[in-house]
């Protein structure tokens, strides 16, 4: 009973530092909202008024906004801040700021389900609490951070289902509440139930829970079609997939000139052809987030998604991490599985995108490389 008052007095402790590096000059760092932030601002405001957005549209489930199509759900976590604050920086990055928050507290709960270890999950969450890239996100207005938050929600209840039937209605909200949140969870979320699915169907299968999975399952990808399709949104996944982006004709024409050969040949479709160019290319950006440029020195080129000359995770990282991979490997099979498909699939939905580097849409790379960076510390 002891221990458990130590552990609980120390996990506030480390939120309560959490809070106050997300919190602290809230109002003046960083300066100024941007223009997703005040386009979310003044969509909650006018929800708040008149339970239309911008353009007039009752209650949407996505914004118009500049014509990128935002999903709703940041807009409507905001009114309760509008209506107490008013129409201010604090009020519209609350949410996001909570979220971050919230993800220390729920990276304690889901390592302690999976190891066991009180330390491991103690210092798990501190080590959250600190993470340069946790806390940039944090605040600010990210749909991405709540996003993450609800991913990491949903795998909790999921994983504490298995233990303990009555929690898969609540992680099937928590995962669909994302889909409607951020654009990249409605790529990231039916990859993680996939993986959810494939190492736990044995489970699943014989199970109450099977006819309920099956429904979520149904649900999400009717909810990911509605909101992409019908929604409008459509053009902006168009327009934002690297896909959308062929070669430069100068390219063409130089590997067509080096190798004296015409686009109809077929050597050329076999060997220098768009598709191998997608091909190569899709694996080059998913290997530079992996990098230690991106990983330890400059993190994302955009210094709206990093923290001034530090990678995406704290400097020691690069001593931590390679342990983490050790140790993790002798660890027991479920759990290796879980944490490298969650590390090696995190970042699916940035490398699909069109910009080479999105730290805003691979935050959920968080949990895992935090997980790596300390788990060599339950080992005994």
């Amino acid at each position: 009973m002891k221990s458990l008052k130590s552990e609980l007095i120390i996990l506030i402790l480390i939120v309560l530092v959490g809070l106050f590096l997300r919190v602290y000059k809230l109002d003046t760092v960083p300066p100024g909202l941007t223009w997703d932030e005040a386009a979310l601002g003044y969509n909650a405001y006018s929800l708040s008024q008149t339970l239309r957005d911008e353009y007039g549209n009752f209650l949407p489930m996505t914004l118009k906004s500049f014509g990128d199509y935002k999903p709703a759900l940041y807009a409507y976590l905001v009114i309760p801040f509008i209506s107490v604050l008013g129409l201010t920086e604090i009020a519209v990055r609350l949410p996001s700021v909570l979220a971050g928050t919230g993800l220390i507290i729920i990276t304690f709960l889901l390592i302690n389900l999976i190891f066991k270890n009180k330390w491991l999950s103690l210092s798990t969450a501190f080590f959250t609490a600190i993470s340069p890239l946790s806390i940039q996100f944090s605040r600010a207005g990210w749909e991405s951070n709540v996003a993450l938050f609800l991913n990491a929600l949903g795998l909790y209840l999921f994983l504490k289902t298995l233990k303990k039937p009555g929690y898969f209605i609540f992680s099937a909200i928590s995962f669909s509440l994302s889909l409607i949140c951020y654009q990249s969870s409605k790529i990231y979320v039916p990859i993680i139930i996939f993986g959810l699915f494939l190492f736990f169907r044995k489970e699943i299968v014989y199970s109450k829970k099977f006819i309920t999975a099956l429904i979520f399952m149904v649900f999400s990808l009717a909810l990911v079609f509605t909101t992409t399709f019908i929604f409008g949104q459509s053009d902006r996944l168009a327009a934002q997939n690297y896909f959308a982006y062929a070669r430069p004709e100068e390219r063409v024409r130089q590997i067509l000139a080096e190798h004296d050969l015409q686009t109809s040949n077929p050597p050329f479709e076999i060997l220098h052809g768009e598709w191998w160019s997608f091909l190569s290319g899709t694996f080059e950006r998913y290997l530079t987030y992996f990098s230690p440029d991106i990983l330890f020195v400059k993190g994302d080129y955009s210094p709206r998604h990093s923290v001034p000359d530090l990678g995406i995770i704290n400097f020691y990282g690069l001593i931590l991490i390679p342990f983490g991979f050790y140790f993790l490997w002798r660890r027991n099979e479920s759990a290796r599985k879980i944490i490298f498909y969650l590390l090696f699939t995190a970042t699916i939905p940035a490398v699909l995108s069109r910009d080479l580097v999105s730290m805003v849409r691979a935050l959920n790379i968080v949990l895992p490389l935090v997980i790596l960076s300390l788990i060599h510390i339950s080992e005994p």
